[in-house]
C-alpha cells in the first residue's frame, strides 16, 4: 500500500508585457496514484480463487487567473480525470470488472485585500528604499465547491453513489514585515492564519435516495470559520505558519468535525534556501547571478500527525518528508 503523487505548474505576470494589464495567469498539471495492494478472491465459503491488484488515480488539470487591483481577485478552474479499480474481474451478476472511471470539477474564488499595497511586492513603486522595513498586513477569504460531476458505478447500475461534493469557505490572515534590499523582495518576519470549513454536500434519506445542498450548505460562518469549530456535519481546519527570512517555516495545526473525531493536530518545518538566495542576489555583482540564482528555492519539509486524545489512533505518528525543487519568477 502507497501513494505517489506528481505535479507541475507553470504561470506569468502579464503586467511584465504590459503595466496596465495586472493579470497572472497559471496552469498546473497534477497525478495521484493510490497503491491498494495485492487482494484475495474468495467465494462464499471462504476457498481462495485467486488473487487480483487494486488501485486508484486521478489526474488533475487547473487553469486559474489573478487580477492584481486594489481587491487582488483570483479564480480556477480544475478539471479531473478518475479511475477506481477495485478488481479486474467479474464479482456481480452483470458479469462486469468491479471497475469506475470518471471526471469531477472543482471551482474555487480567492479575495485578498493588502491593507498596505506599497508592502506587495507586485506593486510597481520607483521610489523604493533600501532597507526600510514595509509593513504586511493582508486579509483572504475562498470559497470553492469542489467534485462536481457524475455519479460513481461500479458493478449494478441501479446502485449509483454520488460523488463526494463539497463546499468549503475560509479566512486568513498575514502579518509580517519586509524590505527591499536593492532590487530584491526579502520577508524579515511573517506570521499566516488561516481557518477554513468544509461540508459534504450529500443529504440521504431513510429509502436510500440522496440530494445534494446548496452552497454552503451547513457551515454557519461564525462558529465554523470565525470560531474554528467543527461539528457533526462540518470539519473545521485551522493552521499557522511562522515565515522568518523566507528560510524558516514553522507550522502547526488541526482539524476537527465530521469523520475526524477526536481532533487530529499537526505539526511541521521547512529548511529552504530562498531567502539565502535573495540575499546573495541582492549584493551580486554579476548579471548571471541576479537573474538566475533568485529564481530558485531547495527545501526540506517535514511534517507530523499526532491525536492528543487516542494514542492508539491510526494517524497517530504519521510522518511525512520530502525534498522540493521551485523554479519561478522567470
Amino acid at each position: 500500500l502507497y501513494v505517489s503523487s506528481g505535479a507541475i505548474s507553470l504561470g506569468y505576470d502579464l503586467s511584465r508585457l504590459n503595466s496596465r494589464l495586472p493579470l497572472q495567469v497559471g496552469m498546473s498539471l497534477m497525478q495521484l496514484y493510490l497503491n491498494l495492494g495485492t487482494n484475495v478472491w474468495t467465494d462464499e465459503y471462504g476457498n481462495v480463487l485467486g488473487t487480483f491488484h487494486s488501485s486508484e488515480y486521478y489526474n488533475a488539470y487547473n487553469i486559474s487567473a489573478q487580477l492584481n487591483i486594489r481587491l487582488k481577485i483570483a479564480f480556477g478552474v480544475t478539471y479531473k480525470q478518475v479511475a477506481s479499480n477495485l478488481a479486474q474481474l467479474s464479482v456481480s451478476s452483470e458479469n462486469r470488472a468491479n471497475t469506475f472511471k470518471g471526471h469531477a470539477t472543482d471551482v474555487g474564488l480567492l479575495l485578498r485585500f493588502p491593507f498596505f499595497p506599497a508592502s506587495d511586492p507586485s506593486h510597481h513603486n520607483k521610489k523604493r528604499k533600501n532597507f526600510a522595513l514595509l509593513p504586511i498586513l493582508d486579509i483572504s477569504s475562498g470559497v470553492a465547491l469542489n467534485n462536481m460531476g457524475p455519479e460513481v458505478i461500479y458493478t449494478d447500475y441501479r446502485r449509483k453513489d454520488p460523488l463526494p461534493r463539497q463546499a468549503k469557505l475560509g479566512l486568513g490572515v498575514t502579518a509580517g514585515l519586509a524590505s527591499w534590499i536593492h532590487h530584491v523582495y526579502l520577508k524579515w518576519v511573517q506570521l499566516s492564519y488561516s481557518s477554513e470549513a468544509n461540508d459534504l454536500l450529500i443529504k440521504r434519506s431513510e429509502d436510500g435516495s440522496y440530494a445534494y445542498q446548496q452552497i454552503p450548505g451547513d457551515i454557519n460562518i461564525l462558529n465554523h470559520i470565525f470560531l474554528a469549530k467543527g461539528d457533526e456535519n462540518v470539519i473545521n481546519r485551522k493552521g499557522a505558519e511562522l515565515n522568518i527570512m523566507e528560510i524558516v517555516r514553522i507550522r502547526a495545526g488541526s482539524w476537527f468535525g465530521h469523520g475526524y473525531t477526536p481532533r487530529i493536530q499537526s505539526a511541521g518545518f521547512s529548511i529552504g534556501s530562498r531567502g539565502i538566495l535573495k540575499v546573495v542576489t541582492a549584493f551580486a555583482n554579476r548579471s548571471f547571478m541576479r537573474r538566475f540564482i533568485n529564481h530558485f528555492d531547495l527545501a526540506y519539509n517535514w511534517s507530523r500527525y499526532s491525536v492528543r486524545e487516542e494514542k492508539d489512533h491510526p494517524l497517530e505518528g504519521t510522518t511525512f518528508q520530502s525534498l522540493s525543487i521551485n523554479v519561478y519568477g522567470f
